[in-house]
């Protein structure tokens, strides 16, 4: 079995993994601004709308496609 880090490499690791644990504490201290949704635009209807049918079209064809085997 081959060891992926070395015992040396560890050693070096250790200060650093102190310090990512550190600094991880501060980051999820910080406070949490919930974002607020915005209301779906009528380009996003028309695209969603779009994809919808293409979805469709592409299902006929897997059926039309599996039909014919």
């Amino acid at each position: 079995m081959r060891r992926v880090f070395s015992p040396a490499r560890l050693a070096r690791l250790g200060p650093l993994a102190t310090l990512v644990v550190l600094l991880s504490g501060q980051i999820a201290a910080a406070t949490f601004e919930r974002p607020i949704p915005q209301p779906q635009t009528d380009s996003a209807e028309a695209w969603y709308f779009i994809a919808s049918l293409m979805l469709v079209v592409a299902l006929a064809i897997v059926q039309v496609l599996v039909n014919r085997r």
